[in-house]
């Protein structure tokens, strides 16, 4: 159960059957940080629901000593330490041979297999070819081509990327997950402010000082019955929901403050003066959020904050045997669909299961003599790079620079034609102009060349994705279309590469169960 501190007053967190569970995931979708709603893989849903407390509780196996308490990825500032370094240490005891400080730029295919993959050490540059029987993408997402985001550094949807470049189908690119909770103030570190009892108390509240959400709270219908309405209360009493499943509306109703032109320098305010003193100390994410803003006030006014991208919630397509359309190539997590610890945690395991079967069942080491011209070409682009001499157009740190401006601005929480066009007009031009001069004058900043080039791609997905699907649904919001469509839309947008050009199509849903 979620409780308001202090109040004395319970919101209950939502429990239920598996049939029960399966149903509100597939309604309400990105609402409760699954999917989104009725065009999710029904079967993948269903694998979730029934997996996801064994595969929790598996944890253990691997060293991880309470894998419930991991829900958030651990502690703040910490996120999964005590999930990742247990499995590794665990890994480590089987022997397994590992890859560190290690470079993926292609995989390598033939005939609509994946026989490996070729890289690049940082430490060395030496160039690698790895062959392989199976492979499994757990790249994660691409929250890194927005300006805005609290994602590590590295995300900048590499794996999305390589996966189209290989001939792999990607689907539901257009549906970003954004977080209302970025801090925007002047001279403060743009980072996310954790959940905790503080910032739960909070009222977001206008240029105008008007506390907004109450009116679009109603207007979404997202309120429990027993909601109180009440600024004493924190917000999921205060709405009769846990906090975690208003995320999205959150964020939907300051882009359109924002949008509007009621907020302030592209934000909103958090108002926690009149929070009590006691509710920042409450527990470590309250105290995480003081020290990371030490410098600050948070009594004295009202503080900026601005939506910003947290997660992918489309990625390579795959069934739920986590297999794509390639032979021999899985993927998890954020990389393939859903971007809930439910979900990587479920098809982690599953990815890895089916990769071993493949691999003893079909798999083989393939000789990659037909393939030699074509590695050959790869390494030779990593040395032209290396060698080219640097200019304005080149530098790889500006050209990611324009890729998330870019993004932020056109498509970000809310969007429409005319700026999805735009954006694809300004990524068309990254291309054309900024890419061919990219430079590198080390092992480094090759490795941000390479993540530049792929943040163009990644984004072209998402913005083309974006313009195609014509309603607003879950994390897609298109301020043109901005109810959802269900006569015309349970269906997914998939991207493929054909003949050097992006297709974007779609396929119908496979609706097991329906209202």
């Amino acid at each position: 159960k979620y409780h308001g501190a202090g109040s004395g007053k319970y919101a209950k967190y939502w429990n239920g059957t598996i049939e029960e569970l399966f149903i509100k995931t597939l309604e309400e979708g990105v609402s409760i940080g699954w999917g989104y709603p009725y065009i999710d893989n029904q079967r993948m849903l269903m694998m979730i629901v029934t997996q996801y407390a064994l595969r929790q509780e598996e944890l253990r196996d691997f060293g991880v000593k309470d894998p419930y308490s991991q829900h958030f990825i651990g502690p703040p500032g910490i996120w999964g330490k005590y999930i990742l370094l247990p499995m590794i240490d665990y890994l480590k005891k089987q022997k397994a041979k590992t890859l560190e400080r290690t470079v993926i730029l292609e995989l390598i295919e033939h005939e609509g297999h994946i026989l490996g993959a070729l890289a690049f050490r940082l430490d060395t540059g030496e160039f690698l070819v790895i062959r392989s029987k199976a492979t499994v993408m757990a790249t994660g997402g691409c929250a890194q081509i927005y300006r805005l985001t609290y994602s590590p550094t590295r995300i900048t949807g590499d794996g999305y990327a390589i996966a189209y470049r290989a001939g792999a189908e990607l689907w539901e690119m257009e549906m970003v997950g954004f977080e209302n909770w970025f801090l925007n103030e002047p001279g403060v570190p743009k980072w996310w402010i954790p959940f905790s009892f503080a910032r739960g108390s909070g009222v977001l509240r206008n240029a105008k000082g008007e506390a907004f959400f109450p009116k679009y709270a109603k207007e979404y219908k997202c309120m429990g019955e027993n909601a109180t309405l009440s600024f004493d209360d924190v917000m999921d009493v205060r709405y009769d929901r846990p906090l975690t499943e208003l995320d999205h509306y959150f964020w939907r109703a300051s882009s359109t403050e924002i949008r509007e032109g009621r907020g302030q320098d592209g934000c909103v305010f958090l108002d926690l003066t009149k929070v009590p003193e006691e509710r920042f100390y409450m527990e470590t994410d309250g105290i995480f959020a003081l020290n990371e803003m030490r410098n600050f006030d948070w009594k004295k006014k009202p503080i900026r904050v601005s939506p910003g991208a947290e997660k992918q919630g489309g990625g390579i397509h795959i069934n739920e045997r986590c297999e794509t359309g390639l032979k021999g190539l899985f993927a998890a997590g954020e990389a393939g669909t859903g971007m809930s610890m439910p979900f990587c945690i479920v098809t982690g395991s599953m990815a890895g299961r089916w990769a071993v079967q493949y691999a003893i069942e079909d798999g083989k080491i393939a000789d990659l003599k037909h393939k030699k011209a074509w590695i050959n070409e790869r390494r030779e682009t990593l040395e032209t790079i290396l060698k080219r001499k640097p200019s304005k157009r080149g530098n790889p740190r500006d050209i990611k620079s324009l890729v998330k401006s870019t993004m932020m601005d056109n498509v970000g929480p809310l969007r429409s034609k005319e700026s999805l066009t735009k954006a694809l007009r300004a990524l068309e031009k990254i291309r054309e102009e900024n890419l061919p001069h990219i430079y590198a004058r080390s092992l480094r900043e090759l490795r941000e060349a390479i993540e530049a080039a792929n943040m163009v791609t990644t984004g072209e997905m998402v913005a083309r994705s974006s313009l195609y699907r014509t309603e607003s649904r879950g994390m897609h919001q298109r301020v043109d279309y901005p109810k959802r469509d269900d006569k015309n839309w349970i269906r997914k947008v998939l991207i493929k590469k054909e003949k050097d050009e992006m297709k974007v199509f779609d396929q119908p849903v496979e609706l097991i169960w329906a209202r």
